[in-house]
């Protein structure tokens, strides 16, 4: 009787072991795979010497922007693992350069997106859970006559944005399209982008 109970309270025993080691935050996701692509490329300088602008622009979407930025992010984190997403919860930054012809210099341009999920801000075994941040550096482009269309790169996608300068609300704006690919899959939708013309591009 002794030796049939021993089996049961081993048991028990591992498979406390295994939760404790499979724990994520009290929201149910870990820190680590938010900040897999975080350091995708090296800090980036504008002409002013600030990393990245000082501009936060906004990606937005319809109906399914929340589906087409998990997706996105999907090659790190799993959907489950990342809160609810709305229009107002994916931010943009960055710092583009072109030479007199209008085609981009990638190695001095990059941008970051920002998404600040339903689960950023919450507690991770005693930290706080930082928001998702995706760097990418510039592989193509060309912002020629007020038409632009440049692709961005990481090691896990694609992202275009196509567009045009536009003055909005007394200011000229940088507005379009964005779309992305992961790595052998389609190229899909994400959603419309805008920021400040000067806060994105060298300004000359």
């Amino acid at each position: 009787m002794k030796k049939t109970m021993m089996l049961p309270l081993v048991l028990m025993a591992l498979m406390s072991v295994t939760v404790g080691c499979n724990k994520k935050s009290d929201d149910g996701v870990s820190i680590g795979s938010r900040t897999a692509r975080t350091n995708s490329i090296p800090n980036q300088y504008n002409a002013q010497g600030y990393y990245y602008t000082a501009a936060t622009g906004r990606i937005s979407g319809n109906y399914d922007f929340e589906s087409a930025t998990k997706t996105f992010l999907s090659p790190t984190i799993s959907p489950e693992s990342i809160g609810s997403i709305d229009s107002n919860s994916v931010f943009l930054r960055g710092y583009v350069e072109v030479d007199y012809s209008g085609n981009v210099i990638a190695n001095r341009s990059s941008i970051s997106i920002e998404i600040r999920d339903s689960y950023a801000g919450g507690n991770d075994n005693g930290q706080t859970v930082p928001a998702i941040h995706v760097n990418m550096q510039a592989a193509s482009g060309r912002a020629y006559g007020g038409q632009v269309d440049l692709s961005f790169r990481d090691n896990y996608a694609t992202v275009r944005m196509v567009g045009t300068f536009s003055n909005v609300s007394g200011g000229n704006q940088f507005t379009g399209q964005i779309t992305f690919q992961n790595n052998g899959a389609y190229q899909q939708t994400w959603g419309n982008f805008q920021i400040d013309t000067c806060g994105f591009f060298r300004c000359q």
